[in-house]
C-alpha cells in the first residue's frame, strides 16, 4: 500500500493546487508518487465526511469544481471529467454520470456555475461554454435558455487579443483573467454586478472591468524556480 504524504507534503499539495502550478504538482507527483494524490468529495446524498472517488487508472486532477448537482475536474494531461446529475448539461441524454466521465475538449482550467452552466478553457486558448444561458450567463450572446453537452457549446467572443488564464462563473454572471492581469465579466448586471461601470441589465459577453487595477494570480513560487506562479 503506497503511504500517504506527511502533513508537510499536504501542504505542498493545496499550495500547488491553489497556485495551478503544472509543474510544481508533476514535481510533487515524481516525489510521492501518483497514488498519493487522492480525491474525495462529500455533501449530499449521505457523503457526511469525504469519501474516496474512484479515478481512471494513472489520472492525476490538478483541478477540481464542484456544483450544486455535480462536480468536473482537469487531469494533469489536461482530460476534462465530469460526474453527477447537471440537468442534460453533461453529454445531453439527462442520465446521471454515476461516476467521472471523460467529455468536452483538451482543458486547463474548468468553471461550473451553480445552475447548470460549465465554461472550459481548452488548450487552444478558446473559451467553450455550455448549458444554461438565462441572462447571457455563460458570457455569449445566444441562445438565451440551453446548449444540451459540449456538443452544443458556443466560445466566448475575444475582442482584445489577449489569452484568457483563469475563469469563474457563478448563476447569472462570470468574469474572466486575461494574461495582462485585466479583468472581464458579462451576464446579468442590473445591480453593477459586473463592474463595467454601470447598471445596464445584460452584459452579453466579456466586457471590460472598470478602474485602475490588475490581478495577480499568485506571489508564491512553489516550485523553487525564483519565477512566481
Amino acid at each position: 500500500m503506497t503511504a500517504l504524504p506527511d502533513a508537510a507534503d499536504r501542504v505542498a499539495v493545496k499550495v500547488a493546487l491553489a497556485a495551478f502550478s503544472l509543474d510544481a504538482v508533476t514535481s510533487l507527483i515524481e516525489r510521492l508518487g501518483a497514488a498519493s494524490l487522492i480525491l474525495a468529495c462529500n455533501g449530499y446524498g449521505g457523503k457526511n465526511s469525504p469519501v474516496q472517488v474512484d479515478l481512471p487508472a494513472n489520472l492525476v486532477p490538478i483541478q477540481v469544481e464542484p456544483s450544486d448537482q455535480g462536480t468536473c475536474m482537469v487531469s494533469k494531461n489536461y482530460e476534462l471529467y465530469c460526474w453527477g446529475y447537471q440537468h442534460f448539461i453533461l453529454d445531453g441524454s439527462g442520465t446521471p454520470f454515476l461516476s467521472p466521465t471523460e467529455i468536452g475538449p483538451a482543458t486547463t482550467r474548468v468553471a461550473h456555475s451553480s445552475f447548470h452552466g460549465i465554461c472550459a478553457l481548452s488548450t487552444a486558448d478558446q473559451v467553450e461554454c455550455w448549458g444554461y444561458n438565462a441572462n447571457n450567463a455563460l458570457g455569449v450572446s445566444s441562445p438565451s435558455s440551453w446548449m444540451y453537452g459540449y456538443g452544443q457549446a458556443i466560445s466566448q467572443p475575444n475582442t482584445t487579443g489577449r489569452t484568457v488564464i483563469s475563469i469563474d462563473i457563478y448563476s447569472n454572471h462570470g468574469c474572466r483573467v486575461l494574461d495582462d492581469a485585466s479583468l472581464e465579466c458579462w451576464g446579468y448586471n442590473a445591480h453593477g454586478e459586473a463592474g463595467v461601470g454601470n447598471t445596464t441589465t445584460l452584459i452579453p459577453t466579456p466586457a471590460t472591468v472598470v478602474g485602475n487595477h490588475d490581478l495577480a494570480l499568485s506571489n508564491l513560487d512553489v516550485d523553487g524556480d525564483t519565477i512566481q506562479n
